[in-house]
């Protein structure tokens, strides 16, 4: 089980950032959270979940990591935003 959890967290901190920087283009201020298997980002409108996808499919980890995406528009209260991504 702790190399498991220890692949997620290298997923999260490490290469999932680094696929979205290196094919997105979106810079590391741009990530607003990372942990407990979660990441959440700010990406600019015209990228599409698409686009998200394929960039997170590059990623090479020689094992095969499944994940989820969840695209909503940036509203004031954030806790909107929060609620509309769950």
């Amino acid at each position: 089980m702790a190399a498991a959890s220890t692949l997620i967290e290298l997923v999260v901190h490490y290469a999932a950032p680094k696929a979205l920087m290196d094919e997105l283009k979106i810079p590391l201020e741009a990530f607003i959270f990372m942990g407990g298997g979660n990441l959440i980002a700010l990406v600019p409108a015209h990228v599409s979940e698409d686009d998200v996808s394929s960039a997170l499919r590059k990623m090479n980890l020689g094992v095969k990591v499944g994940f989820s995406i969840a695209l909503t528009p940036f509203t004031v209260p954030w806790i909107v935003t929060q609620r509309e991504l769950m």
